[in-house]
């Protein structure tokens, strides 16, 4: 081989190899900071480009972000042994527990060491632990805790969580990193919906979720659910040292590895920065207190703290025992529960026909929320659980949000209660209920709850987005002979409206002017708004991706579908029954009064962050950003292009004008006729 051709070669790889590390930074600003710093059209354009490379030269480098794969089956995982042991951490339930700890500590300390001994203190997320082995800078491993020495190897599942690094810069010979997977509440709340709208099994906790989703076999399911992971240790390590643990976390940061950010004092009002350096044992427990009273605010789950000595060296000279480090605690949290009976059991009816039980309970007050229905889910549930009408039950809040029942107080049981089991028919319908899947199901397309359910479900705010058509209304609508499929909305006028009880001109101008401006729409949340089976937002928007126009959606066979990475075959079955079954028709039908927006008008892929109230809800405003071209972000970097303000703006106003950013005060923009604010 020529020298020439070496250099030529040499060249690419390096070129592949830098548009790959840049674009590892781009997903850890977008996924772990969430701070983007470049609009998504030009990341798109960067990701397509290293595609092309790799497949023109057939060079894939070890970091490149096209191999977060998230179509891999596996047969199983192997078991993958630890460097060092992944220790538990005791628990400590009170104060008394904490200060026995704290006196234990300082028993393996001399005297003048005791006096700068300082803790460092963060919460303990509720999560799967995970080992993340980076050599010479590159991810090669992933391994859960499993018994502490070995545990499984879920490599491949865990490069499709996309706030995990790839590749580190500056990276020692061995890094270890510890942390935890886990699930945020608000994506919990969104996955255990789809769950059920999809006859599926739903999840008793977010740590569950997180759990369940690592170790799929296949990695498309595992893609699909938005994971995230905080870095909280280091395991073996090869090149480098920490002389405390503070230190080590803002090592990790700096190589785009995410942590829990340290916090300054108690004081503050920010929750973003959670971690602490406790310089006092009073000061680590108003630390724990601090964390338990903003616990209902937080993101994520968490169920206590975690207090570690600061510093490594007297680590060293605490020790560890066989099961615990000496040197750490978890002083958990008591779980906030209730006790209260079921008064009824009631069906409710979904827009796939999922049959779901929710119990009626006398009020209870859990975590100053007081519950009165807790979802049952599915008849194996109620039989794991052996739940009864008229039982004395506890119940809890998954991730302080979602009410459920953790079991039965048997002692209190009447005799006369008996097994609950879901009908063998429709209670809306009467039509027969297929039981051979975890969900009952109603297999007549035509029951009342069904369309009930899928026009509620079309103008919600993820899929069509219709203001002032909450539930209520569309009951209304519905029982009226008003609407009776997705078009009904659009042939809607004020009329209507104010024959109903309740609502008068200016309500029902409202409701009119909504159903006006959701006729211009992107195509994957028109795609969601089918409420096809299988067909969640995200999936939705990956078939927007692929077929980039509704016109080959509508011609598409079984083949298209499974080609597309991340939609497995259920879907694609699901979209071909539904195309196959009137589905074209509906669309088209629909395509007569509603524009779909493929694309965005690139006006040079400015980037504009939002701060103080404005004019209008400000997902309204992102849209019509958006359309024009523009990227919104959560915070100023000096990579924004505009900060637009409204009323009383915050500290974001002020980093803008001492970056020399150009702001915009909202009151100059018309958005009825908005035009792009580089006119302004």
């Amino acid at each position: 081989m020529s020298s020439n051709k070496i250099k030529k070669d040499n060249k690419i790889k390096k070129d592949i190899n830098k548009l790959a590390s840049e674009i590892n930074q781009h997903d850890y600003h977008y996924y772990a900071l969430d701070n983007p710093t470049i609009s998504d059209l030009e990341y798109d354009k960067k990701y397509a480009k290293l595609l092309e490379l790799e497949k023109k030269y057939n060079y894939i480098p070890a970091n490149s972000p096209t191999q977060r794969v998230s179509g891999f089956v596996s047969k199983g995982f192997e078991k993958t042994s630890h460097r060092i042991p992944m220790l538990s951490i005791q628990n400590c339930f009170s104060d008394d527990e904490i200060k026995a700890f704290d006196v234990r500590v300082r028993k393996f300390l001399d005297a003048k060491l005791e006096n700068t001994l300082e803790y460092f203190c963060q919460p303990k997320l509720d999560g799967l632990a995970m080992e993340l082995v980076y050599k010479n800078g590159i991810l090669s491993n992933a391994i859960t805790r499993g018994d502490g020495v070995t545990g499984e190897n879920v490599t491949t599942n865990i490069k499709t969580i996309k706030c995990i690094p790839l590749e580190i810069n500056n990276a020692p010979k061995l890094l270890e990193v510890r942390g935890e997977v886990i699930m945020k509440k608000n994506e919990f709340e969104i996955l255990n919906q789809r769950q059920q709208e999809e006859g599926l099994d739903i999840f008793s906790t977010p740590r569950n979720a997180a759990a369940g989703s690592v170790r799929q076999l296949n990695s498309s399911i595992t893609a699909q659910r938005q994971l995230f992971f905080y870095a909280y240790a280091c395991g073996a390590m090869e090149g480098i040292e920490f002389e405390t643990h503070k230190q080590m976390e803002d090592t990790l940061r700096n190589f785009g590895i995410p942590t829990i950010p340290t916090r300054k004092n108690l004081k503050t009002k920010s929750i973003n920065n959670l971690s602490y350096i406790a310089s006092s044992l009073k000061d680590a427990i108003n630390y724990r207190n601090f964390i338990y009273n903003i616990r209902p605010k937080l993101e994520f789950d968490v169920d206590g703290i975690v207090m570690k000595v600061n510093r490594l060296s007297f680590r060293k000279k605490i020790g560890v025992t066989a099961k615990y480090p000496r040197w750490a605690c978890a002083a958990k949290f008591k779980a906030e529960e209730g006790e209260t009976k079921i008064i009824d059991i009631k069906i409710q009816v979904g827009r796939t026909g999922a049959l779901t039980p929710v119990a009626t309970l006398e009020p209870v007050k859990v975590a100053g929320v007081s519950i009165t229905y807790a979802s049952l889910h599915n008849q194996d549930e109620i039989d794991k659980k052996d739940i009864r009408i008229s039982d004395t039950v506890k119940i809890q809040r998954a991730g302080d949000v979602i009410p459920y029942i953790t079991g039965v107080n048997f002692a209190k049981r009447k005799k006369s209660a008996v097994k609950y089991t879901i009908p063998n028919k429709c209670p809306t319908c009467k039509s027969v209920v297929d039981k051979s899947e975890s969900a009952s199901r109603c297999i007549n397309p035509n029951c009342e709850s069904q369309i009930k359910e899928k026009l509620k479900h079309f103008v919600s705010r993820r899929a069509m987005n219709i203001d002032n058509l909450g539930d209520k209304l569309v009951d209304k609508l519905f029982y009226a002979g008003l609407i009776k499929r997705y078009f009904d909305f659009y042939k809607l006028t004020k009329e209507d409206i104010l024959s109903l009880e309740g609502y008068k001109e200016k309500s029902a101008n409202n409701i009119i002017d909504s159903i006006k401006q959701s006729t211009t729409q992107k195509m994957h949340r028109f795609i969601y708004a089918l409420g096809i089976r299988h067909v969640g937002e995200n999936t939705a928007k990956l078939i927007s991706k692929h077929f980039k126009d509704i016109g080959s959606l509508m011609n598409a066979d079984k083949e298209d579908f499974f080609n597309i990475d991340g939609v497995g075959g259920k879907t694609g079955e699901a979209m071909i029954q539904y195309l196959a079954n009137k589905g074209k028709e509906e669309i088209i039908e629909l395509l007569n009064v509603i524009e779909l927006v493929y694309s965005k008008t690139s006006i040079n892929n400015k980037t504009v962050v939002l701060t103080g109230k404005l004019q209008r809800p400000k997902q309204k405003i992102k849209e019509i950003l958006e359309n024009f071209g523009y990227s919104t972000l959560n915070s100023v970097s000096k990579n924004t292009n505009f900060v637009l303000y409204g009323k009383k703006p915050g500290s974001k106003l002020n980093k803008a004008k001492e970056l020399n950013i150009k702001t915009i005060d909202e009151v100059l923009i018309d958005w009825d006729n908005f035009g792009g604010l580089h006119k302004l």
